[in-house]
């Protein structure tokens, strides 16, 4: 007790605090479960020095969990917001997922230390060896179970804080996401809208692009754990049972006097008698067992690589981070899609109620003509000039009404929203902001597209960095490089019949096994070197690859521009011309009410005010379209 004491003491002092030393104290009553398994193991029963090997293991089993809940708490701190339960928890993966190979390989240090003492076999090591048994044990449950306890027990002990300290937090946070859910259902609840911000929330969840580089990134996350897995023991348990119907060798025995004699003198007469050998029948070996047991353990551990482990692990991360950029550049894609298609729709509309309004004048006038030809004020030319007018509407109409429905299927499967409709879409396209990037230098601009939020060039900066990992690796490959790696084995075998029965004795079935291997190739054709060379023609592919998508980048940004300006220009001189058709027609409607003028004219007039009306929102959609090519650069 005075020993347990001293050492949480100790950790007090070490933490500042009460709490986290008894969570890391959790671990010593599992050492006890692995104390009386290694010494059943070994045969051995409780005594004196196994008492002192349990004193023993207080002070050394809690060292794996300080160094657990250290670092837990040093990643705590380098968080600069403030905690949550998300967050705690993230910090606890990271931490016991970061130090679980520190841990394994003190702790297979420590036991490799004492198991000599453990399978002693000398005069005295009935004494001596339940001290290195019950070290041995109870380092290995304890550091097996705590490694899943102790995390747990943290977890627990400090979201109880956080939760105490937020108060009700947690309940207002429930409700209010509640009410989101509830009425972010659309048409439950009214009337409700998509605007563009709510559109593009719904494109994240349900967009099949997105989600596909979700997966990808996931599936890229679980390559990375792999990666990270081969720096830690690969750890193999096998067992076996088998039954041999004629044991290979039967009972070996010798019968009396097979050996033949011995001449032995009688103590008390004096007189030599001849002594068969043996005295009687003796069973030298009972022979193989029918049934047969085995257990083994296998671990292997690399020791060395020459780093093609870890910059292997370094190449999976930069995968990681490729897929998020490329998840990244998928979502500001679409997005910008999603916006041109809605600036697209916005003016489409518009330019729907401009031709229903052209169609009744074109209607009225072709009526007019027809009445004018019958009374001979009009020729036959003049009245398929007006009908011909009148044909071209509907073409116009339905071209538009086509190209409204691929704009709104587009925005189905952007969105995943499959009864999506105009009625229910809220956005008015910010033109002003559109106009604002012509104002921009083009300098400005095209640092911008070539700078870090630029995805693709980041994307190609890290296969740069993987490239160059690879040409490591295979360097670290080259011939005479040996790999050094530990292999520890493991094992029991025996008679079943005696397992069953209780009669077996673990000490003498036990088999272990520590080898130390060193593996290098020495000559394979060369394939060696033509990795290197490989690796090398890789790293400069990247490096031409990367000075063409700059080059792809500003072509397309300067193109898009050129598009830009071309469209603001037409706006402007188109909004010049629709001036010049509306004072056209106010001009025909003076005339006509003075008499110098026909209705006829005045329907001209508006047809020909309302055609350059629809120019205008045809340019408008080119600078809408050229505007979210841009923002997808330069975002």
């Amino acid at each position: 007790c005075i020993a347990f004491f001293l050492v949480y003491t100790v950790m007090v002092l070490q933490f500042e605090q009460f709490r986290q030393p008894l969570v890391v104290m959790a671990t010593i009553p599992f050492c006890l479960v692995g104390v009386v398994l290694g010494l059943l193991l070994f045969g051995s029963t409780m005594s004196l020095l196994a008492l002192m090997g349990v004193i023993s293991l207080g002070g050394i089993v809690v060292n794996n969990g300080i160094i657990l809940v250290d670092y837990i708490n040093l990643l705590r701190k380098q968080e600069n917001t403030e905690e949550t339960e998300e967050k705690l928890k993230d910090c606890v993966v990271a931490g016991s997922a970061s130090r679980l190979r520190p841990i394994f390989m003190t702790t297979l240090t420590t036991m490799l230390g004492v198991i000599p003492l453990a399978m002693s076999r000398g005069e005295g090591a009935e004494i001596y060896a339940p001290l290195g048994q019950a070290i041995a044990g109870g380092l290995l449950t304890s550091t097996l179970i705590t490694l899943f306890v102790i995390p747990v027990l943290y977890f627990a002990s400090e979201n109880k804080k956080i939760k105490r300290r937020k108060g009700g937090a947690n309940k207002a946070k429930v409700l209010s996401l509640l009410v989101t859910v509830l009425f972010s259902v659309p048409g439950t609840y009214g009337t409700d809208f998509y605007t563009k911000e709510r559109l593009s929330d719904i494109m994240d969840l349900n967009n099949a692009d997105i989600l596909k580089a979700k997966e990808e990134y996931e599936r890229s996350l679980l390559d990375l754990k792999d990666a990270k897995a081969g720096l830690q023991p690969t750890v193999d348990l096998s067992l076996g049972a088998s039954y041999m119907v004629n044991p290979l060798i039967g009972t070996i025995q010798a019968e009396e006097g097979t050996l033949g004699t011995l001449p032995v003198q009688n103590p008390v007469t004096g007189e030599f008698f001849m002594q068969p050998l043996p005295a009687q029948d003796l069973v030298i070996f009972d022979g193989m067992p029918n049934a047969l047991y085995s257990l083994k353990l296998d671990m292997q551990q690399p020791i060395f690589t020459w780093g093609k482990i870890s910059n292997a692990v370094k190449i999976y991360s930069s995968r990681v981070e490729i897929c998020r950029m490329q998840l990244s550049a998928q979502r500001k894609q679409l997005d910008c899609q999603l916006e041109a298609t809605l600036c697209a729709l916005y003016f489409l509309s518009e330019m729907q109620g401009l031709l229903d309004m052209q169609k009744e004048y074109a209607n009225r006038l072709v009526e007019l003509s027809v009445q004018a030809e019958q009374r001979g004020a009009l020729l036959r030319q003049n009245v398929l000039e007006a009908k011909m007018q009148e044909a071209l509407v509907p073409l116009t109409q339905e071209d538009v009404k086509s190209r409204k429905n691929n704009l709104l299927q587009s925005l189905r499967k952007i969105t995943g929203i499959s009864n999506l409709a105009q009625e229910k879409i809220s956005f008015v396209p910010p033109l002003e902001e559109y106009k604002a990037l012509s104002a921009i230098a083009q300098l400005d601009l095209e640092n911008a597209a070539l700078g870090s939020s630029q995805e693709s060039l980041a994307i190609l900066d890290e296969l740069y960095r993987i490239a160059v990992l690879n040409q490591k690796i295979a360097e670290g490959s080259v011939y005479w490089k040996p790999d050094l790696a530990l292999q520890v084995s493991v094992g029991l075998s025996g008679d079943m019949e005696k397992l069953f029965k209780g009669k077996t004795k673990f000490s003498r079935d036990l088999v272990a096994d520590f080898t130390l291997g060193i593996k290098t190739t020495i000559w394979d054709g060369g394939k060696k070197l033509n990795q290197i060379r490989r690796a090398e023609s890789e790293l400069s592919t990247v490096v031409l690859n990367r000075k063409d998508a700059e080059d792809s980048i500003l072509q397309e940004l300067r193109s898009q521009l050129s598009v830009l300006n071309m469209a603001m220009l037409r706006i402007e001189y188109q909004e010049l011309k629709i001036q010049v058709a509306q004072s056209d027609v106010e001009n025909s409607e003076k005339l006509a009410s003075s008499g110098y003028g026909s209705e006829r004219d005045v329907l001209a007039k508006k047809i020909d005010l309302v055609t350059e009306k629809i120019a205008l929102l045809q340019e408008k959609i080119n600078l809408s379209n050229a505007a979210c090519s841009i923002y997808v650069l330069i975002r």
